[in-house]
Formats: structure tokens, sequence, C-alpha cells
């Protein structure tokens, strides 16, 4: 007790902590939302438009150096005459590229959609802003589970452009079920409540940062940029070129040793 009633005198009274836990709310929500906007429309577009251009190239460059490193492995491995063993590190190597050509599929597929409008993509975010703030579990301290469940059908179909499934999700925030009034909190609990959030805020704001590291504007404009896309596929094919040429050597070597 001593510990809260030294943190309830330096708190202000019941009503300006309310207001200060929901400015803190405002504030995590505004970020959680930009969060779910970098990761599932900015930094998606720019991959998949990076794959739909430039992936049948981007993946046989790492496709010649996988193989190029697979050479290197059994001539080594033939040259201390042990036998031939695939070295972990290329099985994970076989898992990398398996990802990469998912990419790759998934934006040829992307590629084929229609693209939407301004405005509807514009309504498409005023709804998607208005899930998370009534559905984020991060949001609620009662009902998480429910909340929970509503969120990720939002964002499930905020990603797939689904207006109407993210309406009647929007739509939902008036539900009983999904309401919980945490202004009924004890002192205790709101003091808590409040230290938790202020935690959540600054990860999250943390989390948009390295998001926004990973695609930095040089690489956007390199990307979206049909100039700067041919030089990078030329670079891309000069390079595969090379650890060809590199692996014939080594397989080359390899049948010598054989002989």
């Amino acid at each position: 007790m001593g510990d809260f009633d030294q943190r309830a005198f330096l708190m202000p009274g019941r009503p300006l902590l309310i207001k200060d836990i929901e400015r803190i709310l405002e504030d995590l929500g505004q970020v959680l939302f930009e969060y779910d906007e970098l990761v599932y429309k900015d930094c998606l577009y720019l991959q998949n438009t990076f794959y739909y251009y430039l992936g049948r190239d981007y993946l046989a460059l790492w496709e010649s150096h996988y193989d190029f490193l697979s050479s290197q492995s059994r001539l080594r491995q033939a040259k201390m005459k042990i036998a031939p063993t695939q070295p972990a590190c290329l099985a994970k190597y076989r898992e990398f590229l398996r990802l990469k050509k998912d990419r790759y599929r998934l934006a040829l597929e992307w590629g084929q959609q229609d693209s939407i409008s301004v405005e509807e993509s514009r309504k498409l975010r005023q709804l998607y802003r208005q899930c998370v703030l009534a559905f984020h579990p991060l949001l609620h301290e009662q009902s998480q589970s429910a909340h929970r469940l509503l969120y990720e059908k939002a964002r499930m179909a905020y990603r797939r452009d689904n207006r109407q499934l993210l309406q009647l999700t929007a739509n939902m925030s008036q539900e009983a079920y999904v309401q919980d009034d945490w202004r009924n909190l004890s002192m205790v609990q709101l003091l808590d409540w409040r230290g938790q959030l202020l935690n959540q805020l600054f990860e999250w704001r943390y989390r948009i940062g390295m998001k926004r590291a990973e695609f930095p504007y040089v690489i956007h404009s390199q990307i979206l940029s049909e100039t700067q896309r041919q030089k990078m596929q030329a670079s891309f094919r000069q390079e595969t070129q090379r650890l060809r040429s590199a692996t014939k050597r080594n397989l080359a070597s390899l049948d010598q040793l054989d002989q």
C-alpha cells in the first residue's frame, strides 16, 4: 500500500488521470494504425513492385549464388577425400530461396489485380483506422480476446482491400460484447495500465522507425523509377553470369578429380 499511496499522491485526481489515459490511447491508436499501414500497404507495395519487375532476375542471382556455394562445397570435400554431404547452411539457403520464390509468386498475382482508386483507398484507410481504434487488443484492458478476433478480421480485410468486410467489421464497434469501460477500473489499475500504455507507445514508435529503416527512401526511388530498375536488372544479370561461370569452373575441376 505504501507504494500505491506515493503514486496516488504524486498523480493528479481521477478525472485528470482518465483524461491523460485517453490522450495516451489516442496517440497509441494512431501509432498502431501507422505501423499497420506501413507494413501492409507501403512496404508491401514496394516489395511487390520490386518482385514484379525484378523478381525473375533477382531469383536467378540468388539461385546462381546457391549453385556456386554448392559446387564450391563439393569441390572442397573432394579435395579432402571425404564423403560428400550438404552443409547445414545450404539447407537453410534452400529455405531462404523458397521464401523468395513465394514473394515472387505473390507479386505476380498482385500485378494481375485491378488497382483501386484514390477515393477507394482513402475510404479503406478511414474504415481501418476506425477498426484499429475500436478493436486493437493493446487499447483494451478488459476484453482483449474479443477485440483480437475482430482486429484480425479487419486487418485481413484491409490487406485484401475488401471494403465490404471492413465496413461490416467497423459496424460491430458498437456491439455490447466488445465494449469495455476501463474508466471503472480502480486507481491502482488505472495507474498500472497508464504505465503499460506508455511503454507500448514507445515500443511501437521504435518499431515504426526500424521498419522504415528497412525501406529507406533511396530504395523507394530505385524501385519505383523505371531507369533505376533497368540498372538494377543489368547488375543482377551481370553478377549472375559471373557466378555461373565460376560454378562451371568448379564443376570442371570436380570432374578432373573424379577421373
